[in-house]
């Protein structure tokens, strides 16, 4: 189910029946599926209920316009991502382990979360640099300060394998460094615009090399 607590100022009309739960979920999957295979500025109405198997009246019984939508995806897998990061970062899973298997480990999930969601990353990604959604971006933006504070936390237990003069500083920033890195290799891949595009195991490899690098620590 796709549906669940939204935050003041809600832009889907939550459904009390099942018969209109599914509906939703049905209009949520095909904007979903539609999103692997065209931009979101391209998607109209028409062609998510077409997919949906549903209509135009059941469509804005639910969602007042089509950025509404986007907008409910986006709380929807902001909120998701976000359980799946606190747990990841959870300081008792990191007690026995080395810098470098934090680091390595760290990378290999960045880019297997833009590989694994490309078409909605990009869609909200382009949404929270160039649109005019005030919910969006800042949604993204506190799930970037939640993934940044975590990591910054954590690097704190390997102080003393860290050589770089401010620490904190140089987790937080070879953190947006590397996943801006691997988000613009895969989706820019994605896209056919990224001409030295390689494996994703190549990727997270050399990804996690510049991370060590820049931390002051010796990659094995």
């Amino acid at each position: 189910m796709t549906g669940g607590a939204r935050e003041e100022g809600a832009y889907v009309r939550e459904p009390r029946q099942e018969r209109s739960r599914r509906t939703l979920d049905a209009i949520v999957r095909a904007a979903r599926d539609l999103l692997e295979e065209h931009a979101f500025d391209d998607l109209t109405v028409d062609r998510i209920v077409e997919r949906a198997g549903s209509s135009k009246g059941s469509f804005y019984a639910r969602f007042p316009d089509k950025r509404s939508l986007l907008r409910f995806l986006a709380e929807d897998e902001f909120g998701r991502i976000l359980d799946e990061w606190s747990r990841f970062l959870a300081p008792e899973r990191w007690s026995d382990a080395s810098l470098e298997t934090f680091a390595s480990t760290l990378v290999e999930r960045l880019v297997r979360i833009y590989r694994e969601r490309g078409a909605e990353t990009r869609a909200f990604i382009r949404e929270m640099r160039t649109g005019e959604d005030e919910a969006i971006r800042e949604r993204g933006a506190r799930l970037n300060r939640h993934v940044h504070d975590r990591v910054v936390a954590l690097a704190e237990r390997w102080r003393e394998d860290i050589d770089h003069p401010e620490p904190r500083l140089a987790a937080g920033l070879g953190l947006v460094a590397v996943a801006a890195a691997a988000r613009s290799a895969i989706l820019y891949e994605e896209e056919g615009s990224n001409p030295g595009a390689v494996d994703d195991a190549t990727l997270a490899r050399e990804l996690t090399r510049m991370y060590l690098l820049y931390l002051g620590a010796d990659p094995v």
